[in-house]
Parts: structure tokens; C-alpha cells; sequence
């Protein structure tokens, strides 16, 4: 299946440590049908930061599309 930006997903295995499964995300940009940059919405609409990136590129084996 083609995924597109703006897609929901949900991870199906931690990414770090404030990343959890289970963390609602959002596609922001396709790399390939494999690989994705991501990211991540606090309850109040902030981006959530790890390290100090916002974005994160994560593979479509650790991500349940809604």
C-alpha cells in the first residue's frame, strides 16, 4: 500500500525513550515506500522534540497506518 504525506500511523515499537508505542504520528515527507519522516503531537498541539529534533525518519515495519 502507497502511504502519502499527511498519513496517520501509530508506532508499533518504541523509537526512544519519550516515543512510545502506541504514539499517534503523522507523515511529513515519503522517502520511499519504506521510509517515512515523521512527527509527533503533544495533547496541547506542540510538536514533541527528542534531542532536539522535531521530525524523525522511521521505517514503515514500526508504523500502523490508520
Amino acid at each position: 500500500m502507497k502511504h502519502r504525506e499527511h498519513a496517520v500511523f501509530r508506532l508499533t515499537k518504541d523509537l526512544n525513550s519519550l516515543i512510545l508505542k502506541g504514539s499517534q504520528g503523522v507523515v511529513v515527507y515519503v522517502y520511499s515506500q519504506n521510509e517515512f519522516e515523521v512527527e509527533f503531537v503533544n495533547s496541547d498541539g506542540t510538536n514533541i522534540q527528542y534531542e532536539g529534533q522535531s521530525t524523525f525518519k522511521v521505517n514503515s515495519e514500526n508504523m500502523q497506518f490508520a
